[in-house]
């Protein structure tokens, strides 16, 4: 889990340092829409309950996002595609740890489940079962 979880930071933090690199000056209509499914994707899967942080900071870099395309007639506005590839990228992370610890969730369960399975059958074949 450890390896799959640097990969996924390392991933992110290449993706920041490339687009850091490339300037565009109006985000494409479909860059809003395409961050705004991811958001609404990582909303479905629980990611306000299991990864609540990622969540706002991606809906918080969309609406700067927004900010800055609508400022970017003024001198020195922040890249509006920038903030939407870092939206997408928080949405993305908020996604793989709310996938993550949904999946933790399932193998406590799964180890509770056979710690009573192993209750039951010592208590019935007491003497036999070790």
């Amino acid at each position: 889990m450890n390896n799959y979880l640097f990969k996924i930071i390392s991933i992110i933090s290449l993706s920041v340092l490339l687009s850091a690199c490339a300037t565009s000056p109006q985000p494409q209509p479909r860059a809003f829409a395409t961050a705004e499914a991811v958001i609404e994707q990582a909303e479905k899967i629980g990611a306000g309950e299991y990864a609540p942080t990622e969540l706002t900071h991606a809906r918080e870099r969309l609406a700067q996002a927004r900010e800055a395309a609508e400022a970017s007639g003024r001198s020195k506005s922040p890249n509006a595609n920038f903030l939407i590839e870092q939206a997408e990228i928080n949405a993305e992370l908020a996604i793989a740890r709310s996938q993550l610890a949904k999946t933790r969730d399932r193998v406590n369960q799964k180890r509770k489940n056979n710690a009573k399975l192993l209750q039951t059958l010592q208590q019935t074949y007491t003497g036999e079962f070790e």
